[in-house]
Parts: C-alpha cells; sequence; structure tokens
C-alpha cells in the first residue's frame, strides 16, 4: 500500500496528465458534436430546404453504400457461428485418434453452432468511471436542451442498457449450451447434414445414453443459444426504430433546432444498415428451422423401428451385399418407392453405413472409413461465398477416397452444373432467397468433391431435363457410384440396378 501511494505522489504530474488526457477524450466527442451542431445551424439558417436535401442525399449514399457493401461482399455481414477454439481442442484430446490440427479444421466444418459472444470485461473501477462521465454529459445536455436531452439521449440509454443486459443474458445461456454440448458433441455434428462423421460418433455415444432427459436438456441449450443471438439481434433493430421515432419527435418540437438532428442523423445514418440486419435475422430464423428439423430428424433415425423398414432394410442388404452384386465406378443404382415409403430414410441410412449394405470395390475403397458424398432432399445453403458451400468440409479427411480431383476436374464440374461463372464472384449468397435448383447444385457440387461414393436424395426433381442428363452423365464418365431416389423415366432408364421400396 505504501508503494502505491509513493508511486502516486511521485508522479502527480504524470496522473494529472493522464486523467486530464482521459477527460480530453470522453468530452471530445460532446465538443465536436457541439462545433458541427452550431455549422449545421448556421447552413439551415441560410439555404432552408438546401440543407434538408443535403442530408437526405447524404442518408442515401449510406444506405448504397451499405447495399453495394453486402451485394459485393465488401462487409462481412453474416453472423458467424463456430465454437471455441480452446473448447474444440480440449474435447479432441479426449478422443483418439484426434489431433488439434483436426480440432482447427473443425472450426471451418461446424456451420450451424453455437454463437461465438465476445463480451466486454468490465471492472467496478470502469463502471464507476463510465457512469462518472455519463452523469456529467447529461448534466451538460440537461442544461444546454431539456427536451433533447429528455426526447432523445436518456431513452437511448435505456435502450442500450436494456442491451447490456441481454447479452448478459446471451452469456448464460451460452454457457448452458457449451456445457451441454460437451457431453453429448455427435449432435453438433448431425446437424451440418453429412454424414460421414456419424459412424465414429454413433460408437461414441449408444444409443442407450441418449434418454429423454439428455435430449432435452442438448436441444433446449441450442435453441435458446441461437434464440439469444435472435433476441439480441432483433433489440438492435428496435434500437434503431428508437432513434428514428425519438428524432421525429425531437423534430416537432421548438426547442431543439435543425442542426441537432442534422447532427443526429450525420452520426446515426451509417447504423440505418436495415439490409444487413434483416438478412442477419433471416439467418438466424434459418437455422433456428435448419436445428429443429435435423434434431427432430435425428431423433426419428434413432427412435423408428417399425417391421416393414426393417424388412425393405433385410432386402436391400440380401440384395447388393450377401450377395455377388458389386458396385463399381460408372454404376448408378436407383431406389424407387412411393412418397412416404422410406426412401429418404433408407438412403440417410446408407450414407450412415454404405459398407453395411453395399459390395463396393476394395482396391477403390478402403472399408470401412471411406467419406461419402451425401445430398439430402433439402440440402443448406448459408450465408457464406459460394466458395465456402462447396468447400464446406476443407481439408478435414475423416477416412480415404479415391485420389482427390484436380482443379481442371473440379472446374469441370462447375461447368456441368453451372456455378462455374459465379466461383470467385459470389462473395456471400443470400441463402434466404436462392432458388432450390441453386441450392441442389451447389450441394450436389459440395457431396461430389467429397468422395467418388454419392448418396443422392432426389437430385433431379428441381434441376431442368437437359441439365439432369449431362451431369449424370458426367458423374459416370468419371468413375462416381451412384445410389438415388428418383421418379424421372430418364434416370431410371440409365440406372445399372434398380431397387423398389
Amino acid at each position: 500500500m505504501l508503494k502505491i501511494r509513493d508511486l502516486f505522489f511521485d508522479n502527480k504530474k504524470l496522473i494529472a496528465a493522464l486523467i486530464l488526457f482521459s477527460l480530453i477524450q470522453e468530452c471530445a466527442p460532446l465538443v465536436i458534436g457541439l462545433i458541427q451542431k452550431r455549422a449545421f445551424d448556421a447552413l439551415a439558417k441560410h439555404h432552408g430546404s438546401l440543407f434538408w436535401l443535403t442530408i437526405l442525399v447524404f442518408i442515401g449514399v449510406v444506405i448504397l453504400i451499405n447495399l453495394s457493401r453486402q451485394r459485393y461482399g465488401m462487409l462481412d455481414a453474416r453472423i458467424t457461428f463456430n465454437t471455441d477454439k480452446t473448447f474444440i481442442n480440449k474435447l479432441f484430446a479426449k478422443l483418439p485418434g484426434f489431433g488439434s490440427k483436426h480440432a482447427a479444421d473443425l472450426l471451418n466444418v461446424v456451420n450451424v453452432d453455437l454463437p461465438s459472444i465476445d463480451f466486454v470485461a468490465l471492472t467496478i473501477t470502469d463502471l464507476c468511471v463510465k457512469f462518472a462521465f455519463l452523469v456529467g454529459s447529461l448534466a451538460i445536455l440537461f442544461s444546454y436542451s431539456q427536451t433533447l436531452t429528455v426526447a432523445v439521449i436518456i431513452p437511448l440509454i435505456v435502450v442500450q442498457t436494456v442491451i447490456l443486459i441481454a447479452q448478459k443474458y446471451n452469456g448464460v445461456l451460452y454457457g448452458r449450451a457449451r456445457k451441454a454440448s460437451l457431453n453429448y458433441f455427435n449432435f453438433m455434428f448431425d446437424l451440418i447434414s453429412n454424414n460421414r462423421y456419424m459412424r465414429f460418433l454413433e460408437v461414441l455415444h449408444p444409443e442407450a445414453e441418449l434418454d429423454r432427459k439428455n435430449k432435452h436438456q442438448l436441444v433446449s441449450g441450442l435453441k435458446q443459444a441461437t434464440y439469444a443471438a435472435f433476441l439480441t439481434n432483433m433489440i438492435a433493430f428496435i434500437n434503431m426504430l428508437a432513434i428514428a421515432f425519438t428524432l421525429l419527435i425531437a423534430n416537432q418540437t421548438k426547442e431543439i433546432s435543425p442542426g441537432t438532428i442534422a447532427l443526429f442523423l450525420t452520426y446515426i445514418a451509417p447504423g440505418f444498415d436495415f439490409v444487413t440486419i434483416s438478412n442477419q435475422t433471416l439467418e438466424l430464423l434459418q437455422r433456428i428451422r435448419f436445428v429443429e428439423a435435423k434434431i427432430a430428424q435425428f431423433f426419428q433415425r434413432k427412435g423408428r423401428d417399425d417391421a416393414g423398414y426393417n424388412q425393405t432394410r433385410d432386402r436391400l442388404k440380401k440384395q447388393f451385399k450377401n450377395s455377388s452384386v458389386v458396385l463399381r465406378g460408372g454404376d448408378i443404382l436407383c431406389i424407387e418407392g412411393q412418397n412416404g415409403s422410406g426412401k429418404s430414410r433408407l438412403l440417410r441410412e446408407l450414407a450412415n453405413e454404405p459398407a453395411k449394405y453395399l459390395n463396393l470395390p476394395a482396391a477403390d475403397f478402403k472399408l470401412p472409413d471411406f467419406a461419402v458424398g451425401y445430398l439430402p432432399e433439402n440440402p443448406a445453403v448459408f450465408h457464406e461465398s459460394l466458395a465456402n458451400n462447396i468447400h464446406l468440409f476443407p481439408g478435414f479427411a475423416v477416412g480415404t477416397t479415391p485420389a482427390a480431383k484436380s482443379r481442371s476436374v473440379e472446374k469441370d464440374l462447375l461447368d456441368i452444373l453451372g456455378i462455374s461463372a459465379r466461383f470467385h464472384t459470389d462473395t456471400q449468397i443470400n441463402a434466404s432467397t436462392i432458388s432450390t435448383g441453386e441450392k441442389q447444385r451447389i450441394a450436389l457440387a459440395r457431396a461430389a468433391l467429397s468422395s467418388q461414393l454419392l448418396i443422392l436424395d432426389r437430385p433431379f426433381d428441381v434441376v431442368d431435363m437437359a441439365r439432369g442428363q449431362a451431369i449424370l452423365a458426367w458423374l459416370k464418365a468419371h468413375g462416381y457410384i451412384i445410389v438415388l431416389t428418383a421418379d424421372q423415366q430418364w434416370v431410371k432408364k440409365q440406372a445399372t440396378n434398380l431397387f423398389t421400396v
């Protein structure tokens, strides 16, 4: 304590300079604002309508900049969902056969995950200093204009306080969800809609462990974390509306000059990025629906056990595993049947354990640890670049596949799918507005660049016949083994094997 006192008294000038600098730093925006306000008032007094036209043009330019930034990728407007790297490394350190490299790669893989939220760590001293400056600023503003302080400043402070509380609440939810995911991490992989990890993870987490209480705990944690991020986003949106509304009211009062309103507009206009906020909100809603659908799908897959489906599955195994039939490069197995007969469920099980139901050439596939290119009926596309959507699993080799595709083969595939020209130009896809056909083609490219074994659920339903035939011919020519469901007669005619559910 004595040393601290000596330090303080021996450095009076230094301490005084630091305090003065802090005061100037805190008060500078207010001083600059008052100078700008005076300039705006003078401009408004002499130019009238031209002044307001200038303000409107300024706001319009800001909105156009925000639109162009989002359109051409100059602004990273997406919400990033990544798991903490330390958490991933600790988790994978406990699993045999996994190292830190895989953990780092996984950060690029988990696209539907808990939101990474950075919280400002404020000490008691920080809070006291900020509160003192807040009271001082309010006193200055109140003496300058009571109406401005009451109608605009205080409501904004209240809204910001609510946002701070919501962020703290987010922290609690995030902690709960992360704790739940630590025990039942296999769900996080299934949410990616690619089944290549499920064989490994189901060994770690037997079905008996997934009791009702644990299911409810994990699902609640995931939904809480996602809804919490959605809540913060909505509060930010409401905050913008509150600012606009209070300025509208303030503009009707006689005590607040046009320069004051213009000053606030010039400060706040860059924050009126409604396009980004709305897209982020839609992205969160999309992720919420996706999480719920995939978890429900997982439970359905684990829980259903009807006799009719078991017979179909055993018949498939008998015909294509317990026989001399071997699927080789260029072969097509088409699974047909009525709607609701269980075709999609059967495909998911094939993607989960293909070696259990199919004879595959051992020279090309080192069973059972090869990757599977799986295309679900409703594939997920995210607010990412086209390249990131296609390479959703960069460098994360769970098993071995035939030789990796060369760049020329990749470009050839993208040309056939009709997305080659956009591969480097589409820096951010709007997943809420992209067509179903484009989603299918992007997801098909993702699957085909993952493995030579493709499990495709209704891949040509929303693709025109000419393009569909070209895609199928290209896949056959490049030695893919294709298992798919389809209703189109032209697909069935090209199939080397048919199986009816």
